[in-house]
C-alpha cells in the first residue's frame, strides 16, 4: 500500500542514508505517476533529499515539480522559500528575492484573490521574509534600495517598528 511505502521510505531519513531514501522516494514518484496521483508529500520529501545531498537542480525540478500540484488553496510558501534558498545557494540574489517577493501577506488563491484574513503566523512570516528580502538586497550592494524597501514595510506593532530599525541599521 502507498502508506507503507511512505513509512518505508521515511525510515532511512531517520538515519541518514539519505540515498536510500531517495531511490525509494524515487520509485514511490514513478508508482504514483503512474497511476496519476503524485503527492506534494513525495515531492517535498524529495527535493529536501536532493537539497540536504547537495543536487540543486534536482531539488529544484521536484520543488516546480510541486508547485504544479498544488490546488488553488494548497499554501506554496514553503516551496519558494526553497526555490529562494536554492537561488542564494547559486549566488543569484535577484532570483532569490524575487521568489520571496511571492510569498503575500495574506494566504492567496493563484489568481491573487486572498483566501483567508492575514494570520499572525502568516502575518510574522511575511514580515520575516519582508525583511530577509531588505537585507539579500543589501547583501547585492544595493544598500539605499534596501533601505527604501524597507520604508514601504508598515509595521503593525512595537516589535516589527523594532526589528525594521535592526535590519535598516544592519543594511548600514
Amino acid at each position: 500500500s502507498k502508506d507503507v511505502r511512505l513509512a518505508r521510505a521515511s525510515m532511512p531519513l531517520d538515519e541518514k542514508k539519505l540515498t536510500e531514501a531517495k531511490e525509494e522516494f524515487k520509485r514511490i514518484l514513478t508508482h504514483a505517476e503512474l497511476e496519476k496521483s503524485v503527492t506534494t508529500q513525495t515531492l517535498h520529501t524529495l527535493s529536501a533529499i536532493e537539497l540536504e545531498l547537495g543536487n540543486l537542480a534536482e531539488a529544484e525540478t521536484y520543488i516546480l515539480s510541486l508547485l504544479k500540484t498544488l490546488d488553488a488553496e494548497d499554501n506554496p510558501n514553503s516551496a519558494y522559500i526553497s526555490l529562494a534558498q536554492i537561488a542564494l545557494q547559486r549566488n543569484d540574489k535577484s532570483a532569490a528575492d524575487a521568489w520571496l517577493a511571492k510569498i503575500p501577506e495574506a494566504h492567496e488563491d493563484s489568481a491573487g484573490n486572498k483566501l483567508t484574513k492575514t494570520s499572525a503566523e502568516q502575518r510574522k512570516l511575511w514580515f520575516g521574509v519582508q525583511m530577509r528580502r531588505a537585507l539579500i538586497m543589501a547583501s547585492d550592494v544595493r544598500h539605499t534600495a534596501a533601505r527604501q524597501f524597507l520604508q514601504t514595510i508598515p509595521a503593525q506593532t512595537e516589535s516589527e517598528e523594532m526589528r525594521i530599525v535592526q535590519t535598516e541599521a544592519q543594511i548600514m
